[in-house]
């Protein structure tokens, strides 16, 4: 339970002080164009989802990208990765 608090307390603080957080993401990731991180930033914010549950084409992305770096031939299938009951 300490930790589920924790990161929600991080996932709210990281979505509402976004002059805290872009400057960060551009230091721990050593972008220098500053324009890039705040759209890195936004994308992110598009993702979030503060009940914890993932969109059905955030899902489907995040799989697509995993399958595209693990460079698999066949599409994996979300029910075999993600169980939303």
């Amino acid at each position: 339970m300490r930790f589920l608090r924790a990161w929600n307390r991080a996932l709210k603080y990281y979505r509402e002080n976004p002059e805290v957080m872009i400057p960060y993401m551009q230091k721990k990731f050593g972008i220098k164009e500053a324009g890039l991180v705040q759209r890195m930033y936004e994308d992110d914010l598009e993702t979030l989802v503060l009940s914890g549950r993932l969109t059905h084409p955030v899902a489907v992305e995040m799989l697509e990208t995993g399958r595209e770096v693990l460079k698999l031939k066949e599409p994996v299938p979300l029910e075999r990765v993600f169980d939303f009951l």
